[in-house]
């Protein structure tokens, strides 16, 4: 049953990177959305960039990992 196997390797692979993609493609949404509200809302003292820092640190060692 090796070819089996592979074929569901290669098809674990495609889903990986595909998720990878999505997640590259939803992190420059975010970051335009944010650099698009971040204007108005400088007066604010928190800053909500803090909150998902480590979330966009993650995202972007594994997009960065893939390419």
């Amino acid at each position: 049953m090796p070819k089996i196997r592979s074929r569901l390797s290669i098809l674990a692979s495609c889903f990986l990177t595909s998720r990878f993609a999505l997640f590259s493609i939803l992190y420059s949404l975010f970051s335009i959305l944010y650099s698009l509200f971040s204007i108005p809302t400088k007066t604010k003292k928190r800053k909500p960039n803090q909150r998902f820092a480590p979330l966009f640190s993650v995202i972007d060692a594994l997009t960065m990992h893939q390419h």
